[in-house]
């Protein structure tokens, strides 16, 4: 019913009952748009309840069924995603015939119910009921049907009484045009038998207290008064001693949180431009400590992004700066309130903002979720969370909940990289040289071959007949097809051959088996290689078994090279049936020409048989191909030598005598995702020439570039807390230096464009990690994170370390001869072998 302020204005709905919900129709449309007095209506041409929120108002569409009525339509839930369809009465009275579904059930003592417990209902509220049959909706008397017809029909308030045709109902041109339509009969009525077909209050807490008390035994929402990250500083979301009115009393906090609204830039006139957002903003009592904020993510669209009058940014900012100036973050996520996957949380460092998402949905279970650890200098840490998600359409809750602070060293370098100052006398680590299989197995991906059947009989006759050779450790690999072993100067080829023997006629009259074995031998000072070829006989089958058989040998090479005069340390020839199984041995000698500055050399022996005097026309070869062919060069150094090239040599830093430098260097190698230049779990580092120009500065190489200007620029100034070694001097003299890894004279260069090949380029060698060596008062040594930098990420692409000159600079003293050794040209491959310090 409908009462203006005088009894003539009098609108009453059924039979007048304030207990049925449909008797509340006009109040609820009175309540929204409220009443024109029936003493105005001279000046407006009317009086009652205007026209807008008439049913019959075609902003509505007509043909709409009762807002979130299920039984009509099993998806009118989502009719709460789109009111507009239905006038605010309507609205009203759907919500009290149809409930939403909360998933909880809570008692009046405030005890939250179980499934299955007596009084279980999940139901947000108890919605009226209707008398009549459990019967579908469109059956008249039913219960289904009185609930769905909750709302009155259109014809109800447009009719003959205000000059109104739901067929065609008034579309005026201005709002002065429909007072004519407003609704001020004594009554309306759509349910006569009211007393029975209208609608039932029901009420859930009907015990005489102000309200439900306070939740208990919660499934969501119950406060975590304890468990934050072991040495934590926790800020709060509410000011110290603020009653939490739960388990966990008043609060405490080691910091300061605020919020931070935006008016309405668009807003003017009295009253406007106010904060909008504060009404979208809810508090629960549940969390860390009994409290925590929560309210809805939201874009541009959705009035929110940078500076939106519904975007709300929260920031926790601890009291002081932390000891050690590191701190690990954690954010409380509560278990309800908290449903976005794209929460943005920005860490304020003095080096810039840091943005970390959190996916909070996944972590809604009162968890403490980590952002990382960071530098944060002399500066109080502090860590900012907004509302603004670049998909946010009001409908996910982005939960303010506690924050917490962990002092400590996060800068991740080992715990036991620790090391002694230099050993003066450490001698240098031999040189690595160990052999590469390059065996066409290996080549095909099928890994090594194996020995085959012969095997071991031929390498133990190789063993005992003819150990030496230029190649000694080729003696002890096994025997199959096409196998090959190379280091930087040595190459062993080992494979199986059949040697067919004919008469006059070119017949074939017996066949001689041997297994071969090929050494040679390279200079990285000498144009000229030597080569060994060691037969063992296998087998032999017709004249091959009967009468000596001698073997013909002739070597070849590539272009522009010579071989010298073929030497038979052994007897050519074999005489099966007599027992003969001797080892036989050849040697020669393979000449590079040095017509170009650098070639390709490769060599190899033509075999034959010659029995009574009758040669074989059918030659068997056995050669190096690209794998075991040498490379042989003047550019390197004038004087000419010779290498396998696909053999990539390794550098061994002297990590005793030189701890820091090999601490570094071992760091980066083994803690970036790159592992520059380790063998086995990296790839090589590649020599940068020292005639490669730098595009960008044309006059200078590149490896000084990247050395000078990137890296280790003399601007940088070195960190002064370096422990220097001065007794690496016969001067007593040393100074802080900047260390860069990877080298400066290699493409891994952080240095190194990608112009060049440069396959980790940087603009600065400030993106690196950062660290100084220094003797702590324990009496060892160790690598520091620089904390004039952020803390290291290990995703970076190079290191960057403060050190001892002499430590720095002598360590990689030994690179040139290493280099003239293994004739390294630019774009070369290397490994490095640094030792763990210690």
């Amino acid at each position: 019913m409908e009462r203006g302020a005088q009894t003539d204005q009098t609108i009453t709905v059924n039979n007048d009952d304030p207990a049925k919900p449909e008797n509340w129709f006009t109040a609820v449309w009175n309540y929204n748009l409220g009443f024109n007095k029936k003493a105005d209506a001279s000046t407006n041409g009317n009086w009652g309840l205007g026209w807008y929120n008439n049913p019959a108002n075609p902003a509505f569409p007509a043909s709409r069924h009762p807002f979130m009525n299920t039984d009509v339509d099993s998806l009118a839930n989502k009719d709460a995603a789109h009111p507009q369809y239905w006038p605010y009465e309507e609205k009203v009275m759907g919500w009290a015939a149809w409930s939403i579904d909360t998933g909880f059930s809570y008692g009046t003592s405030g005890k939250q119910d179980w499934p299955g417990e007596s009084g279980y209902a999940t139901a947000g509220f108890r919605p009226a009921y209707w008398n009549g049959a459990d019967l579908p909706y469109y059956i008249e008397g039913s219960a289904r049907y009185n609930r769905a017809h909750v709302s009155p029909p259109l014809d109800t308030f447009c009719n003959s009484k205000n000059n109104c045709d739901t067929a065609n109902p008034p579309h005026c041109p201005d709002a002065a045009c429909y007072a004519q339509y407003w609704w001020h009969e004594s009554s309306a009525t759509w349910k006569p038998d009211c007393t029975t077909t209208c609608g039932f209050e029901n009420i859930k807490y009907q015990t005489l207290i102000n309200e439900p008390g306070r939740g208990y035994r919660l499934q969501h929402g119950t406060p975590e008064c304890s468990g934050a990250p072991a040495g934590a500083k926790v800020v709060e979301s509410v000011p110290a001693g603020t009653n939490t009115w739960s388990d966990c009393g008043t609060t405490t906090t080691d910091g300061s949180f605020q919020f931070t609204f935006y008016a309405d830039p668009y807003a003017t006139g009295p009253g406007l431009g106010q904060y909008d957002a504060k009404a979208d903003l809810h508090q629960i009592g549940g969390g860390y400590q009994g409290h925590f904020w929560y309210t809805h993510a939201r874009d541009a669209d959705h009035l929110g992004g940078d500076g939106g009058r519904m975007t709300i940014l929260g920031d926790w900012k601890l009291n002081s700066a932390v000891s050690g100036s590191q701190a690990k973050v954690y954010v409380h996520i509560p278990d309800t309130g908290a449903q976005v996957s794209n929460a943005s949380y920005k860490i304020i460092t003095p080096f810039g903002a840091v943005t970390k998402t959190v996916d909070q949905g996944a972590n809604e279970s009162g968890k403490w979720v980590s952002l990382g650890a960071y530098n944060f200098k002399d500066q109080a840490p502090e860590v900012q969370l907004t509302n603004s998600t670049p998909d946010g359409a009001a409908d996910k809750d982005v939960a303010y909940d506690a924050v917490a602070f962990v002092p400590g060293d996060y800068s991740g370098i080992p715990s036991d990289l620790t090391f002694h100052d230099p050993d003066l006398n450490a001698v240098q680590p031999a040189d690595v040289t160990t052999p590469t299989d390059v065996g066409m197995s290996v080549i095909n991906g099928s890994g090594p071959a194996g020995p085959s059947a012969t095997s071991a009989a031929s390498v133990k006759a190789i063993t005992v007949e003819r150990p030496n050779g230029f190649v000694p450790w080729c003696n002890d690999e096994p025997f199959n097809l096409k196998q090959q072993w190379v280091n930087r100067s040595e190459a062993c080829l080992k494979d199986h051959i059949n040697v067919i023997i004919v008469d006059k006629d070119q017949a074939i009259v017996g066949t001689m088996e041997f297994d071969l074995q090929a050494e040679i031998k390279a200079y990285y000072n000498s144009a000229t290689s030597n080569a060994m070829l060691k037969l063992v006989p296998t087998a032999a089958t017709g004249l091959g078994a009967t009468a000596p058989v001698t073997i013909t040998s002739a070597g070849n090479c590539s272009v522009d090279c010579t071989t010298t005069k073929q030497i038979w340390n052994t007897s050519p020839t074999w005489d099966w049936a007599a027992g003969d199984r001797h080892v036989g041995e050849i040697q020669m000698g393979v000449v590079w020409g040095q017509s170009r500055s650098a070639d390709f050399v490769g060599m190899g022996w033509d075999l034959g048989a010659l029995v009574a005097d009758v040669p074989s026309d059918n030659a068997v070869a056995i050669s190096t191909d690209g794998y075991s062919e040498l490379r042989c060069d003047t550019r390197v150094r004038t004087t000419p030598g010779c290498i396998f090239d696909h053999y990539k040599p390794t550098y061994v830093m002297n990590s005793q005598k030189f701890p820091a430098a090999a601490a570094h260097a071992w760091l980066i190698q083994h803690m970036l995702p790159g592992h520059l230049g380790l063998k086995g779990q990296g790839e090589p580092l590649t020599y940068l020439g020292d005639d490669v120009m730098s595009p960008a500065y044309p006059t200078k190489s590149q490896n000084s570039v990247n050395r000078d200007i990137v890296m280790c620029p003399s601007s940088w100034e070195r960190n002064q807390s370096v422990r220097l070694s001065p007794e690496l001097s016969s001067s007593g003299n040393d100074t802080p230096s900047c260390d860069e890894f990877a080298f400066a004279a290699t493409y891994q260069s952080a240095g190194t464009p990608s112009s060049l090949g440069g396959t980790n380029p940087v603009a600065s060698g400030d993106e690196c990690v950062q660290t100084y060596a220094k003797r702590d008062d324990d009496g060892l040594w160790r690598l520091h994170a620089d904390l004039r930098y952020t803390l290291p990420t290990w995703k970076e692409v190079c290191g960057r370390a403060s050190m001892s000159n002499n430590q720095n600079t002598q360590s990689m003293a030994l690179f040139p001869d290493f280099r003239n050794k293994n004739r390294l040209m630019d774009k070369d491959d290397y490994w490095l072998d640094v030792a763990k310090p210690h």
